[in-house]
C-alpha cells in the first residue's frame, strides 16, 4: 500500500510538472529587462502541421525587433566554408563505416535524392548529415503538398519581409 501511493504521488508530480510546458513559445522577462523577449522551441521540419502551429506565435514574432535564430542563412555559406566540410585527402567515409553499413547507406541516399554516398566520401560526417537531412526534408508529405520550407526559414522569410533585424546565434564554423 505505502508503495503504492509512493508511486501515485510521483505520477502525480510528474503529470503535473509536464502539464505546465506544453508550449513551444516561451516568454523571457524579468530580471531587468526592459521588454520581454520570446523563445520559440522550433524543430527543423517542413511538416505542414508544425508551419500552421506556428501561426499562433506570430503576434509574438509581430512584436519582436529582431528574430534570432541557430544559423543566418544568408550569412552560413561564405567563401572559407568548403574547407572546413572537407576530412582532407587521408580520409574516407566509406573506410570510416563497416562494409555492410556504408551499402545500406549508399542504397538509402541513392533511392531518396538519387546520388551515391561516392558525392560525400570525403565530408566531414557531421555536414554529410545535415545535407541529407535537408535533402529529404524536401522530400516529406508535407512538402509534396506544396510545403517545402523548413520553420526556421519561414520565420527568417517573415522577418525579412518586415525588415527585421536578423541575428545568427551560431556560425557555420
Amino acid at each position: 500500500m505505502k508503495k503504492t501511493l509512493h508511486f501515485l504521488f510521483l505520477l502525480f508530480l510528474a503529470s503535473q510538472s509536464s502539464a505546465q510546458y506544453k508550449s513551444l513559445l516561451w516568454k523571457i522577462s524579468g530580471l531587468g529587462l526592459k521588454e520581454p523577449s520570446y523563445l520559440y522551441g522550433t524543430m527543423h521540419t517542413a511538416d505542414a502541421r508544425v508551419i500552421a502551429l506556428s501561426q499562433k506565435a506570430m503576434p509574438y514574432f509581430g512584436r519582436s525587433k529582431a528574430y534570432a535564430m541557430e544559423l543566418d542563412p544568408d550569412k552560413a555559406m561564405d567563401a572559407g566554408l568548403l574547407s572546413h566540410l572537407m576530412m582532407g585527402s587521408n580520409y574516407s567515409l566509406k573506410e570510416m563505416i563497416p562494409a555492410k553499413e556504408y551499402a545500406f547507406l549508399d542504397s538509402v541516399v541513392t533511392k531518396q535524392i538519387g546520388f551515391s554516398m561516392v558525392l560525400f566520401d570525403n565530408v566531414a560526417p557531421v555536414y554529410v548529415m545535415t545535407i541529407l537531412e535537408t535533402m529529404s526534408m524536401g522530400l516529406s508529405d508535407s512538402a509534396l503538398n506544396g510545403n517545402a520550407q523548413v520553420l526556421d526559414l519561414y520565420f527568417h522569410a517573415e522577418a525579412k519581409k518586415v525588415k527585421k533585424k536578423v541575428i545568427g546565434i551560431e556560425t557555420a564554423e
